[in-house]
């Protein structure tokens, strides 16, 4: 059966030339930066077709528009869904670093694939698998384990005869598939334990049975293992242990597995549970406790999450929790836990490794991501995590968008639409070349930024259940929407790429022919959202007159060039000096997507593949369609063809950034930056040497003998920054000499130190010999200090 990749999206490549600003550190909102300009952009929002930006559900739970709170009649757009669009553009026509937070956060992923060559079955097979108990020693304040060395550690108990032990009948029975439940309805972990502490018994994980082991050979695919014969489960006695034959254990349930609906023989194959020895079992093995957190936290699924819960707080006494581990075949290490014995595995890489490969030297990920700044995150604002204080505040801030006033026939409901779409696991999309996130011995590349394909027509995509589908008010007559964009301090070049995003580079003077739209709102994948910029006026400050001036279309398209031309500079760092910018990969992928396509899937409504496609697209090892050059059938390589020397690095960042001034105080009054250096002393030792340097100085700074002179430098706190001349001064005179002539010291205080100088008590003062009496010493400081009213 063949089979292709149907996608309404697809991903515009990285750049391995990632573009960093070198003015970062110097952005402002106090200090105007050189050339730069303020002002605001007035601006029309046109949809080309269908649209919803839905702000809320009403009470028929449809997905509706805002309205304008002085007119209902009037539609709005909020100006951070408009910025979200718009910066998305720029992220990619930057050369942005693509990080966790731009797509999708920060997340493992965990998978289980039952083909036979696939490379799940590979690490599962490179495995010993053993049935355990997972217990949390309070006093040495750690997880252990005790695995099973038992004969019999792998006994099932089919379903039929642990019912007929524990009297089970009807709907109390426990069954792993229940033919008149969907998959999403059969009974999990905890439902199994509860029915059974509800039968005759009261069968819990304290309660130990004895049963008589029925050896299995292997066949097929199928292990060996051991089956209980039902008519000999009894509960155990005290003193009862395992043999040859007979083993002591606890019935241990594990969640619903898949089935077949039309096999008979699968379902009875599939219908048991586990008995696990209550004896035989190793040492407890300590269990790094990132490893259970690995299995038991937010990252896996819902599902074991809540078996995790249960069975913590009806764990067996003395044993703890039932788990399976997963050993390494060499030397018996614990590489994972889990509650199946085919339980889902954790991938190799998580979404930092794929996102950090592409751009980022190897090693450095940590340290790009606190101190690299990208031009979107210094034009719109961002926050550093892990720290929590280095941040940058948006230069650009947006109004709401309103809409001329609608009519009634202007809004119509959608059709039930199915608005998730395939998520990052899906990694024959999400993913080069069809690689995994276990795959090689490096972390795969991530595909790039996501963009929906903008279409002609909308459509009314896959079928779906109602628990899944939304209904959209949807906007189906154009309509001109009209809002602001400010802009404050902004570099001629910052304000050409914020131009360029909305226009896509076209010129200003012709933005009603332009053949580039934005997606924006709700139904992107059903052709839903096509929007245009037009009417663009910008207006920026005029100092001499103290008023707003009209920038001519002119000069707005020489700003959109200075943007350009930024770009091409960093294409020529890397030696692609006849390699252009606006014939970049990601330029060409973004403006082809941004052209509206044609009947793309309109004719059969299918938007994505059918659910049983995607494992036909792995088993293939489909990867990312092609996207077509504009004006051309020719699908646009994916492959980058510059130097790749540019990845973001060590020496890079010191090259960029140590040398600036406002950078280094900038760190330096970070109160938790020094445990950062400690951290990643290896990756600058220039900027090691210089906090060398700094303590140096300030020991010296801190044996000067002038006890006023320390008074008074106090007062500048980091302004000695700028003075690498003045600690190194052996003389005390010049020292205030090299003060008097600091730009940063106020007159008030320059006078004042120009009095110092040519006082008595300072040239008396000066002459004191470090050898003379410490309190003579002393004395001359209060006279000073009190001459010239020092605190």
């Amino acid at each position: 059966m063949t089979v292709n990749i149907i996608a309404p999206y697809n991903f515009v490549p990285l750049s391995k030339k990632v573009f960093a600003p070198d003015w970062a550190y110097s952005v402002s909102h106090d200090v105007p930066l050189k050339d730069s300009v303020s002002g605001f952009i007035d601006l029309e929002l046109t949809n080309h077709g269908d649209i919803c930006v839905g702000a809320r559900k009403d009470s028929q739970d449809r997905v509706v528009w805002a309205r304008d709170p002085e007119d209902e009649n009037r539609l709005v757009i909020p100006g951070s869904s408009v910025k979200g669009m718009l910066r998305n553009v720029l992220e990619i026509v930057s050369l942005a670093r693509l990080t966790p937070e731009s797509m999708y956060q920060v997340r493992k992923f965990w998978y289980r694939e039952l083909l036979s060559d696939s490379v799940y079955m590979k690490e599962y097979n490179s495995y010993d698998r053993c049935c355990g108990w997972l217990k949390y020693d309070d006093s040495t304040k750690e997880w252990k384990v005790r695995l099973s060395k038992n004969k019999h550690s792998l006994v099932k108990i089919f379903d039929d005869d642990l019912n007929k032990f524990l009297g089970l009948t009807g709907n109390n029975r426990i069954i792993n598939h229940d033919p008149a439940k969907k998959a999403d309805k059969q009974d999990n972990a905890q439902a199994k334990y509860e029915k059974a502490l509800k039968s005759r018994y009261r069968l819990d994980l304290n309660q130990k049975i004895k049963v008589l082991c029925i050896p299995v050979p292997p066949a097929g695919y199928t292990e060996g293992f051991d089956k209980v014969d039902g008519s000999s489960v009894s509960l155990a006695n005290t003193g009862d242990a395992s043999d040859d034959s007979n083993m002591v254990g606890y019935v241990v349930f594990s969640n619903y597995r898949v089935a077949s609906t039309k096999s008979i023989p699968d379902q009875q194959a599939k219908a048991y549970s586990y008995v696990f020895p209550a004896d035989n079992l190793s040492d407890p093995i300590k269990v790094e406790s990132s490893k259970v957190e690995l299995f038991t936290g937010s990252s896996n699924s819902e599902s074991v999450q809540k078996t995790y819960n249960y069975l913590r707080e009806h764990q067996n006494r003395e044993l703890g929790i039932p788990v399976w581990a997963f050993l390494n075949k060499d030397n018996n290490e614990i590489k994972a836990l889990g509650f199946a014995r085919m339980p889902r595995l954790v991938c190799r890489y998580d979404t930092q490794d794929v996102t950090a490969a592409h751009q980022t030297a190897e090693g450095d990920w940590k340290l790009v991501n606190e101190c690299y700044f990208s031009l979107p995150e210094v034009m719109f604002g961002t926050v550093r995590k892990e720290f929590g204080q280095i941040s940058f505040k948006s230069r650009i801030s947006f109004s709401d968008m309103t809409s001329d006033r609608i009519s009634g026939g202007d809004l119509e409901d959608s059709m039930p639409l199915v608005l998730n779409s395939p998520k990052p696991s899906f990694y024959n999309m999400y993913l080069e070349d069809a690689q995994t996130y276990s795959s090689g011995a490096k972390p795969p590349i991530a595909a790039g930024f996501k963009r929906y394909r903008c279409q002609e027509n909308s459509t009314t995509g896959n079928a779906g259940k109602d628990s899944v589908t939304s209904i959209l008010e949807v906007l189906k007559n154009k309509k001109t929407f009209i809002g602001k964009i400010m802009f404050h301090n902004l570099k001629k070049e910052e304000l050409g790429a914020l131009l360029w995003c909305l226009s896509f580079g076209e010129s200003l003077k012709d933005t009603e022919n332009s053949q580039f739209y934005h997606s924006l709102g709700h139904g992107k994948p059903y052709g839903l959202g096509a929007v245009q910029f037009k009417g663009i006026t910008v207006k920026v400050a005029d100092y001499d007159s103290f008023d707003m001036k009209v920038l001519p279309s002119e000069e707005l398209n020489n700003m959109m060039e200075s943007f350009a031309a930024l770009m091409d500079k960093e294409f020529e760092k890397i030696g692609a000096k006849n390699y252009f910018w606006k014939n970049s990969v990601q330029v060409e992928f973004l403006k082809s997507l941004a052209r509206l396509h044609h009947n793309y899937n309109v004719a059969n409504s299918l938007v994505y593949n059918e659910l049983g496609d995607f494992r036909l697209i792995k088993k293939a090892g489909l990867s990312i369609p092609g996207v077509e050059r504009l004006n051309s059938n020719d699908k646009i390589s994916r492959k980058i063809s510059v130097d790749p020397s540019a990845k973001l690095n060590r020496e890079q960042l010191a090259e960029k950034y140590f040398g600036n001034v406002n950078y280094n105080s900038f760190i330096d009054g970070n109160p938790r930056m020094p445990n950062y250096y400690e951290e990643c002393k290896t990756w600058s030792q220039e900027k090691l040497e210089a906090i060398k340097a700094e303590a140096e100085k300030q020991e010296k700074l801190s044996e000067i003998s002038c006890e006023v002179l320390r008074d008074f430098i106090s007062k500048f706190n980091g302004n000695l920054e700028v003075l690498p001349s003045v600690v190194q001064a052996p003389d005390i005179r010049q020292f205030l000499m090299d003060m008097i002539k600091a730009p940063q010291v106020n007159d008030d205080d320059k006078v004042q130190l120009e009095s110092i100088l040519k006082s008595g008590w300072f040239s008396k003062f000066v002459n004191v010999s470090n050898k003379k009496n410490k309190d003579e010493r002393k004395a001359l400081v209060r006279q000073v200090k009190e001459k010239h009213g020092i605190q």
